[in-house]
């Protein structure tokens, strides 16, 4: 079987994280063990979806009291710094690039900064023909729309 499309996630499989320890945060703040986390996925799903309110709303509206905006983004960032590229992975698709057998598309569950993060923090935009984002199609990667969404602009069918 020959393949066309190769779809690469970009969290946790071409972009990585240092093991991050959100127990640390929760002590920190005096809060149950995994509330961090928690309020982490919560908001990030929000972004993810678009349309939703912004961050710092949210956090108002759903964990005023338990973690402030600025703290929140002081997590965020020291999670960010700790990211890396996958580099093996970058070149095995950048071989299969070269030898024009595969078209390539990136899939995330992103907020509306993904392409400029591909650009110009981890310089791998170019890897991609297609960059699939959740925050721009309204769609997370949970749901079955949202690949049917990226088989039909590819024109494709699943195999």
């Amino acid at each position: 079987m020959k393949f066309k499309y190769l779809l690469i996630d970009i969290g946790g499989v071409l972009v990585l994280t240092k093991k991050i320890n959100y127990s640390v945060f929760d002590r920190e703040l005096s809060l149950p063990e995994g509330t961090i986390k928690k309020i982490i996925d919560d908001c990030f799903y929000q972004s993810v979806k678009g349309g939703g309110p912004n961050v710092r709303a949210y956090l108002e509206k759903n964990y005023s009291g338990v973690i402030t905006f600025e703290k929140y983004n002081a997590i965020l960032q020291e999670i960010y710094a700790s990211e890396f590229v996958n580099e093996p992975l970058v070149e095995w698709i950048k071989s299969l690039k070269a030898k024009g057998i595969i078209k390539v598309s990136a899939l995330s569950n992103n907020t509306l900064v993904l392409e400029k993060l591909l650009s110009t923090k981890f310089q791998i935009r170019e890897l991609f023909d297609q960059v699939f984002n959740s925050a721009e199609i309204k769609l997370a990667k949970t749901e079955p729309k949202y690949f049917e969404y990226v088989l039909n602009r590819l024109r494709a069918e699943p195999t």
